[in-house]
């Protein structure tokens, strides 16, 4: 089975695992169960379907360095990745 199926499929239990994870980072007072959650399916699904995009050898390494194209709409990560940073904690600086 392809990662990106196996992402897919097993949503549910793949953001249960994200959930028990994120516990274990003493994130207890920092961030809430709703916070550790948000966006963890939308970024999920933008991996799948990256998994499943074909890329050219130039292309995979653009990315990996950073440099993919940008796209209209921010991504899950990023919205996650800016409210995580714009957070008054020790985790989030």
């Amino acid at each position: 089975m392809k990662l990106s199926t196996f992402i897919i499929t097993n949503m549910q239990q793949v953001l249960a695992e994200w959930d028990r994870f994120a516990r274990t980072l003493e994130l207890e007072g920092v961030l809430s169960k709703k916070e550790v959650r948000d966006h963890a399916e939308q970024i999920l699904r933008a991996i799948a379907l990256d998994i499943d995009t074909h890329q050219s050898a130039e292309q995979q390494q653009r990315k990996s360095q950073g440099l993919s194209p940008e796209n209209a709409v921010a991504s899950g990560a990023s919205i996650h990745g800016t409210a995580r940073h714009t957070m008054d904690s020790p985790y989030c600086s």
